[in-house]
């Protein structure tokens, strides 16, 4: 009898963690996506905003702006034609667009991430279902719950994400790092890469919302359905 329960509990417990695990590989694989597929715009935000006159002045500590007035009147120096090409001098870095091209690779896994998360969800669910006596009700009502409460622990972290994210740009050890940098660069940085995650895990953020409202309403109909039922066979 107790070698029974333990066996039952140790299938449940598998199954959760399969389940969980496939879950999350799901949700993830959303960011992934979603980050993949915009690093040229993080690329192109970087370029515009620290090729801004302001900021090369802060860099350089010369005056851009009255340097392109007198580029006016000589534009044939050598100073006025980088000066006038460092946009795209930024833009063409060969290392920067190496490293892009390398992480945009990543995107041909993605397909098989989605596909292993079914895979772990299916084997969790299957699991569930040997530690549930066999009985399809209860390990669907099982597995409605710990998908809902996954995918709502997700909601939770993807939202909290971005403020940990800054919290750790901000901590002390990080700014010891950066305070040979200006200020006002370093900022303008931390804010675009921020908002840039920021925008990438609201694609998982919104995903991991629709599956806990699915599996939350899977859940409730299959609770319904249990009390109808179990007034049925009071009232027989």
């Amino acid at each position: 009898m107790f070698l029974k329960k333990l066996i039952k509990w140790l299938s449940r417990t598998f199954g959760n963690f399969l389940l969980t695990l496939g879950i999350t590989l799901f949700i993830l694989s959303f960011f992934a996506s979603s980050a993949l597929n915009n690093l040229d715009s993080l690329k192109n935000t970087l370029v515009n905003e620290l090729t801004t006159d302001d900021v090369l002045s802060e860099i350089s500590g010369i005056d851009i702006k009255q340097a392109r007035e007198l580029c006016k009147t000589n534009p044939a120096l050598e100073e006025c034609k980088r000066l006038n090409d460092i946009k795209n001098e930024f833009a063409n870095n060969t290392e920067v667009n190496n490293l892009l091209n390398k992480a945009g690779g990543y995107s041909k896994y993605l397909l098989p991430l989605r596909i292993l998360s079914f895979v772990l969800f299916i084997l969790g669910f299957l699991f569930i279902f040997l530690g549930s006596e066999f009985s399809l009700f209860l390990a669907g009502k099982k597995v409605a719950l710990s998908a809902a409460i996954t995918s709502l622990f997700a909601v939770i972290y993807y939202k909290l994400l971005p403020n940990l994210f800054e919290s750790v740009f901000n901590s002390a050890q990080i700014q010891e790092k950066l305070k040979e940098f200006s200020s006002v660069i370093v900022e303008k940085v931390k804010n675009i890469v921020i908002n840039w995650i920021t925008l990438q895990l609201n694609s998982a953020f919104k995903i991991a919302l629709i599956l806990t409202v699915v599996f939350a309403l899977i859940f409730i109909a299959l609770k319904i359905y249990e009390k109808k039922k179990g007034k049925e066979k009071i009232s027989n």
